[in-house]
């Protein structure tokens, strides 16, 4: 399982280095400080050095608010409040400062393998198996 967080909007002054960012199940902070998982400029100061934190448990993702001037989830007019974890969902949204992100959530899909041994348990009709036909499968 991953999410993937992408920028929706930033601010005006700043081109992100990065507009998504996926974090697995290990999860990751997000803020202006260089101890995050994914640093965000920030000139105006807005953010805090660890602004929210993503984490996992039991196949759910979470954010915690961590800032001072507030994590604000789905268009809330109130912060999560410092401390407080609410899950993510598929389709979410966030802000922090003036910058707002949009969050997807992918389940693991495991790849097939292709050398795997297929189910030949099923005998080959009559037709389709030119070595039963009488003459091998070809012309007589």
């Amino acid at each position: 399982m991953s999410l993937l967080v992408t920028i929706i909007k930033s601010p005006d002054s700043v081109t992100p280095a990065e507009t998504s960012k996926t974090f697995d199940a290990q999860g990751g902070s997000i803020g202006r400080g260089k101890n995050n998982a994914w640093i965000l400029e920030d000139p105006e100061r807005y953010l805090s050095s660890s602004h929210c934190q993503l984490s996992s448990e039991n196949g759910q993702f979470y954010i915690t608010d961590t800032s001072t001037n507030g994590t604000f989830y789905n268009g809330a007019a109130n912060p999560i409040g410092k401390g407080s974890k609410l899950p993510v969902h598929d389709g979410d949204q966030f802000s922090l400062g003036d910058y707002e992100f949009s969050v997807s959530v992918t389940a693991d899909v495991p790849l097939s393998d292709p050398f795997a041994a297929s189910d030949m348990s099923t005998p080959l009709s009559g037709s389709d198996d030119i070595f039963s036909s009488p003459g091998g499968g070809f012309a007589q």
